[in-house]
């Protein structure tokens, strides 16, 4: 497993993780973003990098970074373990956990 952080910078010049990618042991690639911030951009990015055949290390000629936003190098987590990567990095990149509905009785 392989990881790729998107970047922001900010209006105070300091580079914020808003999103990442993580490549599986067979290949295939999830991004991974705050809905709140990326919206319609991160999902329409999200069915490019899906249906594209990239690599993890050619994941700019999807989104091409800029002035304002940049992709870090690969990392290769300690923990290999999926759903424990994908917790660990929901929480560098901001993005919101699920949280149970609130009923009243």
């Amino acid at each position: 497993m392989r990881v790729r952080r998107l970047q922001y910078l900010n209006e105070d010049g300091v580079w914020i993780n808003q999103a990442y990618v993580i490549e599986d042991n067979q290949g295939g690639l999830s991004f991974y973003y705050n809905t709140l911030t990326w919206g319609r951009v991160g999902a329409d990015l999200a069915k490019k990098i899906r249906e594209s055949q990239i690599t993890l290390a050619e994941i700019e000629t999807i989104m091409p970074g800029n002035e304002r936003v940049r992709w870090l190098p690969v990392e290769t987590p300690e923990n290999q373990n999926l759903e424990q990567a994908k917790t660990i990095y929901d929480t560098l990149c901001n993005i919101p956990t699920p949280q149970p509905a609130s009923t009243s009785l």
